[in-house]
């Protein structure tokens, strides 16, 4: 059974996205700036998310990866190979 403080910041997390969808993803009518001012969060995880929500509509961009991609994706894959959580991201 969730606690009041998870169940609390799982709506404030849901009020954030629906505040995401509502300005829009392609072309937004509020700044992830204004947005990020107004839940307290930081504007690059405003943009993380609009992102996240983007990819969860479209499917996986077919992008090339990065080479820091390729590095961080090594080391998720070495931390769970070891059973344990990696920090280093190349």
């Amino acid at each position: 059974m969730p606690t009041g403080g998870a169940t609390l910041a799982e709506d404030r997390g849901n009020l954030l996205r629906a505040a995401l969808l509502e300005a829009g993803l392609d072309e937004p009518t509020r700044s992830g700036t204004d947005i990020a001012a107004e839940f307290g969060v930081s504007s690059i995880w405003v943009r993380k998310l609009r992102a996240r929500l983007k990819v969860e509509r479209d499917g996986e961009p077919d992008l090339p990866r990065r080479r820091s991609n390729r590095r961080m994706s090594a080391a998720i894959a070495w931390s769970h190979d070891s059973g344990r959580p990696s920090s280093r991201h190349g």
